[in-house]
């Protein structure tokens, strides 16, 4: 036997002598609500000639409730385990083995009152660390360690020495620690990190002063998450950097390219996405110089009055850009949109809508992707009306949450001859479809929470079903009224990938609106959020 779990063995109060299975290799032991020590019995007879558990290679306790002591022996046991998982054990004391000579991955959850050190491994690669108040971070001379995540400690102030001896630290993950205290300028020394997350340590800072640059060489992702301390950030300080995320950071007002650090610190960042940062009020003067970024996610940041100047120059290569609630953005920035632009989401920026006519999408020859969500004072009556003007190559069309949309134009609709599918959220008063029909190129017609449509568009006896009898696929609010293909209803999950002629159309259209799904479905829901609870109050 190489596999064994036990789990929900309720009338079981002590464990068998697993040690005795010499092949065993993966063990599991989960709520076994009577077992409350796990002791002598658990190893079996110890001779000359065998250790127990001398095959074994990863154990699991988990959801052991009232699991109170672990005996170890120290006799060599466990000499080839690499895996070691302890998850929601409460009442669990004591210590962890301690010569594990094969240990790769240390896993401990939700186990406050667990009290020791951490476990010595040469092999150590990787440490997961949530909710155990009680452990040490003693991990002096363990260099081997590779990703390490810290989370859930109500009462750390401040990292012992040893963490930054980890010089081969690439992953370093720090998470709901409200009392964690500002790194040591001379404690950042983990050269080889390349990844770096720190979510809701309202306390926590980083060295971000241009002396401390080469303390972020390696860094290639960074993610700030609810970080209350952090005002602004540096960019020129990670010349690796690919992909940076701000989320929640309440006090965040600006990125910063500081002087004296050359711009082409910024080539390698492909990636941008700032969610929730209120007070975040412009970008650096004179735009940001990342000529190899391909999205810009903007997401609730509603004191921001620009994007970035000069992006259609300095931002050569955005393919994404998404803006959400973003309340005082006016326009985009002098010169238009980059070329390249393929995906453009628009969802309640009032005042950018406000000034619809001068965004130029017709002049961008790669935009294929176009998404606009309203708001409920939202008074577009008709879509796109004369001060929008679309480029030819869309072939991917949404629009969500107009609650005044009464009638689609049609002479706008017809210059999209390429057009492939079509989505209309949330808008109560469409009434109906345009007489002259829609794009002949469209293969997949999509309706939600338009109820006035609805009945018009009902097989065979709607009025507007002429209208789209020759689109293969329609769906109004999640149910396939018409499948040419068979390809059953048009929710997301239902396009699979295809071998060739529809079946290829259609694979080919989930790579073109999934992303945009995700976001504007998301955006449909926060808005219904933000009704109920204004109705509420």
């Amino acid at each position: 036997m190489e596999s064994l779990r036990l789990e929900n063995c309720g009338f079981c109060f002590s464990l068998p002598p697993l040690g005795q299975l010499p092949s065993l290799k993966e063990l599991t032991i989960a709520r076994m609500s009577n077992i409350t020590n796990v002791g002598h019995e658990f190893y079996g007879e110890c001779g000359s000639l065998s250790k127990p558990f001398e095959s074994l290679e990863t154990l699991r306790f988990e959801e052991m409730s009232e699991l109170v002591q672990w005996v170890q022996l120290d006799a060599g046991e466990f000499s080839r385990l690499q895996k070691l998982e302890i998850i929601k054990c409460p009442n669990l004391i004591g210590d962890l083995p301690k010569k594990v000579p094969s240990l790769v991955r240390l896993n401990v959850e939700k186990c406050p009152g667990l009290v020791a050190s951490l476990v010595s491994a040469t092999n150590i690669r990787e440490v997961v660390l949530e909710e155990c108040k009680g452990v040490q971070f003693d991990m002096q001379g363990e260099s081997s360690v590779e990703s390490l995540k810290i989370s859930s400690f109500a009462s750390l102030e401040e990292f012992a020495s040893e963490l930054f001896t980890l010089t081969n630290l690439k992953e370093l993950e720090v998470e709901d620690c409200p009392r964690l205290l500002p790194f040591r300028e001379g404690m950042m020394c983990l050269n080889n990190l390349r990844n770096l997350s720190v979510r809701r340590c309202p306390k926590l800072e980083l060295p971000l002063s241009v002396e401390m640059s080469h303390y972020y060489t390696s860094l290639e992702n960074l993610i700030l998450s609810g970080c209350e301390s952090l005002k602004s950030l540096p960019l020129g300080l990670f010349p690796k950097l690919q992909n940076l995320k701000i989320v929640d950071c309440i006090n965040f007002e600006t990125l910063v390219i500081p002087e004296g650090i050359d711009f082409q610190n910024l080539t390698s960042l492909r990636t941008l996405e700032i969610y929730g940062c209120n007070n975040m009020a412009f970008f650096p003067c004179g735009g940001l110089p990342a000529p190899n970024l391909s999205l810009l996610s903007v997401w609730v940041c509603e004191k921001l009055k620009a994007l970035p100047e000069q992006m259609h120059t300095l931002l050569p290569s955005l393919q994404n850009l998404y803006l959400f609630n973003c309340l005082e953005i006016e326009s985009f920035p002098e010169g238009g949109l980059p070329s390249k632009l393929r995906c453009l989401l628009i969802a309640n920026c009032k005042k950018l809508v406000g000034g619809r006519r001068d965004w130029g999408l017709q002049r961008l020859p790669s935009l294929t992707q176009f998404a606009l969500a309203g708001e409920p004072e939202d008074v577009v009556e008709s879509f796109p009306d004369e001060r929008l003007l679309l480029p030819s190559t869309l072939t991917y069309l949404m629009i969500a949450t107009m609650p005044n949309l009464k009638s689609l134009n049609s002479r706008g609709l017809q210059l999209l001859g390429s057009l492939k599918r079509m989505e209309i959220y949330n808008c109560s008063q469409l009434q109906s479809l345009p007489e002259e029909g829609l794009p002949t190129s469209l293969f997949a017609l999509k309706f939600w929470d338009c109820p006035l449509l609805k009945p018009r568009c009902r097989m065979e006896e709607g009025e507007d079903w002429h209208k789209i009898a020759r689109v293969p696929v329609v769906s109004i609010d999640g149910e396939a009224i018409f499948d040419q293909v068979y390809l059953g209803p048009i929710g997301e999950a239902s396009f699979k990938e295809g071998g060739c002629g529809l079946d290829s159309t259609r694979s080919a259209l989930v790579s073109v609106g999934m992303r945009f799904h995700a976001f504007i479905l998301i955006w449909v829901h926060l808005w219904r959020l933000v009704v109920v609870v204004e109705v509420g109050r």
